[in-house]
């Protein structure tokens, strides 16, 4: 008895005293004695694991294997690096390999066949068609968790937040993997800056002996994560807090100018992707009030006893199917901006087609484009001009009373 209880003491010893890497790789070994059901509940419980492929590496699952570390459950996950698909089956997580996708399961490849989806096609309410990677798949199942817990934010900055990334970051990483071109034709240039070409180049190069894909793949993580965090930090800190001065511009447009056309901005901040969404959240409920005030006559007037088929046709044939005129009256389509610069002079902004486009859904005066100052003022008849560029996207002028003139 007492020899049993010294060696049950000197194991307890021994166990408190390994590192906690020692302790992990006696673990390790110890579970190659296991049974397969034994061996995935040790994996799934005591040691997450992130399972992707060997070999040359790619920015998708770069990106898929540190966004999956962000998380609080694999913040300190053993990446296996293996198409070993019987080690594969031991990881808790797997990645960009082993022919499956299976959310269940927490299986993330899309190189099979069979794979089409797209964020569009797992949530219909995502407008995204583009076929995803694997860090789009990790994206999509845990991107809400992820940006909820680096930015500490709620259920609503989230959702704002997740479609500004996407748009803006993750979206590219899947069409390059999935070889989707950004234009249709020849491109007029190349940029060779972006961030799936900075992944690749940290690939090891084909004349070293004994090439280290390890490291350098952990290289490529924390330079994709990094500029992930970097950007979503950017975007909660910098860009959503403009939100609110672009739905104040919205409100008061009319006061600006009749048209509803023309917002006036507050201060200088990032308005062009908040104006694009608010427009078209602002369109669609203005729609739908409509809607539903045609709809409310409707039973009003079936109540009144009043023969109203032809109210009912009014509301339902033209105004909720599609009639030109009534919905017309409702879309917000604002064409020009201002705003002061950082010397507190005023510019006018021609309003892109869309958040990232050169074309603009109506230019300046093509007579004023390239003019400036007093060369600009005789011509458009307005003073205190200071420039119209080249392009007519922009303009700029000394007060606050002369710049909306630009715009008659």
């Amino acid at each position: 008895h007492k020899s049993r209880k010294l060696l049950a003491c000197a194991r307890q010893a021994v166990i408190h005293h390994l590192s906690p890497i020692t302790f992990r790789s006696r673990l390790s070994c110890t579970t190659l004695l296991m049974s397969e059901p034994d061996t995935k509940r040790a994996h799934t419980t005591m040691e997450p694991t992130i399972g992707t492929h060997d070999g040359s590496f790619h920015c998708d699952e770069a990106l898929a294997c540190y966004l999956l570390r962000l998380l609080p459950k694999f913040q300190d996950a053993r990446i296996i690096r293996t198409r070993d698909q019987n080690k594969l089956d031991q990881c808790t997580i797997v990645v960009d390999v082993g022919g499956t996708f299976d959310p269940s399961n927490m299986r993330f490849d899309h190189h099979q066949r069979e794979f089409v989806h797209s964020m569009h096609t797992l949530d219909n309410n995502k407008p995204w068609k583009t076929k995803l990677s694997s860090a789009g798949l990790i994206y999509f199942h845990y991107g809400h968790e992820i940006i909820k817990h680096v930015c500490q934010c709620d259920n609503e900055t989230a959702n704002v937040l997740f479609s500004q990334m996407y748009d803006n970051f993750v979206e590219e990483v899947d069409a390059v993997d999935n070889g989707i071109s950004a234009h249709d034709g020849s491109p007029r240039y190349r940029i060779a800056s972006t961030i799936g070409n900075r992944v690749a180049r940290l690939n090891p190069s084909w004349t070293e002996d004994n090439p280290d894909y390890d490291t350098q793949f952990e290289k490529a993580m924390n330079l994709v994560g990094g500029e992930f965090l970097e950007v979503l930090r950017h975007y909660h800190a910098t860009w959503l807090p403009a939100r609110q001065y672009v739905e104040t511009a919205l409100k008061d447009r009319f006061e600006v100018d009749s048209s509803g056309e023309i917002i006036i901005i507050d201060r200088p901040c990032p308005w062009k992707a908040h104006l694009f969404s608010l427009e078209e959240e602002q369109s669609n409920g203005s729609a739908i009030s409509e809607a539903v005030i045609y709809l409310s006559s409707y039973l009003v007037s079936c109540r009144a006893g009043i023969d109203s088929h032809a109210l009912f046709r009014d509301a339902i044939s033209f105004r909720l199917f599609g009639s030109p005129i009534a919905l017309e009256n409702t879309q917000i389509n604002i064409k020009y901006a201002l705003f002061t610069d950082t010397h507190g002079k005023w510019r006018v902004m021609a309003v892109p087609t869309s958040p990232s486009a050169f074309s603009s859904r109506k230019a300046l005066p093509e007579e004023w484009c390239g003019l400036r100052d007093q060369e600009l003022s005789e011509k458009a008849g307005i003073p205190g001009c200071i420039f119209v560029h080249a392009s007519g996207f922009i303009g700029g002028n000394n007060t606050k009373v002369s710049a909306p003139v630009f715009l008659y």
